[in-house]
């Protein structure tokens, strides 16, 4: 194992699929390194995700995980170390490898719901943020193989993290086996979710989840 200023390399069956690649790419790079025209309708971008590392690495010269812990783990003010899986040729899987505290997860959005700033400093671009809500195909969406699966609401993804269009709006990370992390912006609510689900990706459960976010939501702000 190797450890890089709060980031660990760590050969072990990811816990967390929560895509940071988005933020890094915009800190280091000023744009998102992953986002493409999609005339056919969204699709798994587990692909893009996988590889989006090495434009990173190859543009700067560092490994992902120590730009990670520099640029958005230590700023956010993380409290434990997170882990980052890495494949044969160790290259992170950036796709679903890290490994981290839901205290941690929930402080990654907190910073979200805060427009990407900590004590007055920015960490994640508020243009990134904006344009992760606001410029997702929503046509691609509908025409792509998971808006079924959500039973047809208004939405969008863009870099990494999906938006369901309601109002208010809801931005979250979907990772499998279950992991969640829920952001409501206008609300100030962030919700971050771990499980252990036997199936990659259960459609079910993942309705459930959503059901019981919204009740949650209801509950806080009487709505």
């Amino acid at each position: 194992m190797r450890v890089l200023g709060g980031f660990s390399y760590l050969y072990r069956r990811p816990i967390v699929a929560i895509t940071l690649i988005a933020a890094i790419g915009a800190a280091v790079l000023g744009s998102s390194v992953f986002d493409r025209a999609q005339p056919f309708g969204f699709s798994d971008p587990s692909s893009e995700s996988s590889r989006a590392y090495d434009v990173i690495e190859r543009a700067t010269g560092e490994r992902f995980a120590r730009l990670a812990s520099e640029l958005l783990w230590q700023p956010m003010g993380a409290e434990q170390a997170a882990l980052m899986a890495v494949d044969c040729e160790d290259a992170p899987r950036c796709t679903g490898g890290l490994c981290a505290t839901a205290r941690d997860l929930a402080r990654l959005g907190q910073l979200i719901v805060m427009d990407g700033t900590r004590h007055g400093a920015t960490i994640i671009p508020s243009a990134l943020i904006t344009d992760i809500i606001t410029n997702g195909d929503r046509d691609a969406w509908k025409q792509g193989e998971f808006a079924a699966s959500f039973g047809g609401r208004e939405m969008s993804y863009r870099s990494g993290w999906y938006v369901v269009h309601d109002d208010p709006e809801l931005l979250f990370a979907m990772g499998i086996h279950g992991q969640n992390l829920f952001i409501d912006r206008a609300n100030r609510i962030v919700i971050a979710k771990l499980s252990s689900q036997g199936v990659p990706i259960d459609y079910a459960a993942s309705g459930l989840t959503h059901r019981a976010v919204g009740e949650i939501r209801r509950c806080l702000v009487g709505a």
